[in-house]
């Protein structure tokens, strides 16, 4: 939902439809430049990013739903995405913090795989 200053509602979308998996449980939401909005889920098998224009129009998925697994290396989902944020060399910064301990980054024109790092200097980990 967007709203003005005021209050008032300007627009309003979301929910599942073609071409894209919605998430069970919408958690994080990230409103880019220009107008990209991306959303993380954080339901039992959430573990996709999905990229929006800000009227709602599908754009991208990275990942696909499903339970938490080994830790693929390279990592193609996050297992839940708990939030995301985007630099200005258009990379997508992903928190990986319920699931497997990392943050993981992707092209966010693409989508494709960047590269990955645990929390704390840890190793990534998959949760039980």
């Amino acid at each position: 939902m967007e709203f003005d200053a005021e209050g008032n509602l300007l627009q309003a979308w979301g929910g599942p439809g073609a071409g894209f998996d919605w998430p069970a449980n919408e958690h994080g939401i990230y409103v880019g430049s220009p107008g990209q909005v991306w959303l993380a889920g954080n339901g039992e098998k959430d573990s996709h990013i999905l990229k929006f224009t800000r009227d709602g129009r599908f754009l991208l998925q990275i990942g696909k739903p499903g339970p938490a697994a080994a830790t693929p290396t390279p990592p193609t989902s996050a297992v839940p995405p708990t939030c995301a944020w985007i630099r200005r060399d258009n990379e997508l910064f992903v928190a990986d913090g319920y699931g497997n301990h990392r943050v993981i980054v992707f092209d966010a024109g693409s989508g494709a795989y960047k590269r990955h790092w645990g929390a704390n200097g840890r190793p990534p980990a998959t949760r039980p």
